[in-house]
């Protein structure tokens, strides 16, 4: 969706059903639509879920709104990008009061393997942060091993093999071990998403808070490899 007109037809349809899902809508679109009239004042007795990923004091914000023209919110971000959107393994996080998170966990239940409760808004998208630089670092060391292995002569399958077979594997770190060896730089995931985590989690320990130096470091690297994604992304 490129705009609060687009985004506004499209709510316009959605809210003929007590359930809304906003999934998609980027942070601007749903900024300008807030401050306008129809279709924004027709949450009022809906739910909206919202599933994208954005800062959490837009999402405060977005709560507040919505709750004010007398509607529901939930945030609910997933952990997982393409591969598990497809064969059903997505984990939400749900973040909202009690009943509403009741009301939605039917439709939440059919769309995600898990779902986690967080606590109040916004607690999911705190999460999401955390599990994202958790994720961050772990992609970063897996690459930088690979790296190495080929510099010092190190069979790439058979580090491959290693690894999926220790106690540190996983469906991320096994799926792109295996496009490593065999040559598939097809992305799965938008690089442009590592700077933007980064920022995000500057914001939400400002103006204190503790220092995260290995997904520092990482989104730097993305930084000095992509530097208009960089640009962009802040």
């Amino acid at each position: 969706m490129q705009g609060p007109g687009e985004l506004g037809a499209y709510i316009a349809v959605v809210f003929h059903a007590p359930l809304a899902d906003i999934v998609g809508a980027r942070r601007h679109g749903l900024y300008m639509l807030m401050r306008q009239g129809p279709p924004w004042v027709q949450v009022r007795g809906h739910t909206v879920v919202q599933t994208e990923t954005f800062t959490t004091g837009f999402s405060q914000t977005l709560t507040d709104e919505i709750t004010r023209a007398g509607g529901h919110y939930v945030e609910a971000p997933v952990s997982g990008s393409g591969g598990p959107a497809i064969d059903g393994s997505l984990v939400a996080m749900l973040a909202g009061p009690d009943d509403s998170i009741r009301f939605v966990e039917p439709l939440i239940e059919a769309m995600y393997s898990q779902r986690f409760y967080c606590g109040p808004v916004p607690a999911a998208l705190s999460m999401k942060l955390a599990v994202n630089t958790f994720l961050i670092t772990m992609v970063t060391g897996l690459a930088e091993s690979f790296h190495f292995a080929k510099h010092v002569g190190v069979d790439s399958g058979v580090l491959r093999e290693v690894l999926a077979a220790g106690q540190m594997a996983s469906l991320v770190s096994r799926g792109k071990a295996l496009k490593l060896t065999a040559g598939d730089l097809e992305p799965q995931a938008a690089i442009a998403d590592v700077p933007k985590t980064r920022a995000w989690l500057r914001r939400r320990l400002w103006p204190s808070g503790p220092l995260i130096h290995s997904s520092e470091r990482a989104a730097n690297c993305m930084k000095k490899l992509l530097p208009q994604v960089w640009d962009r992304s802040i």
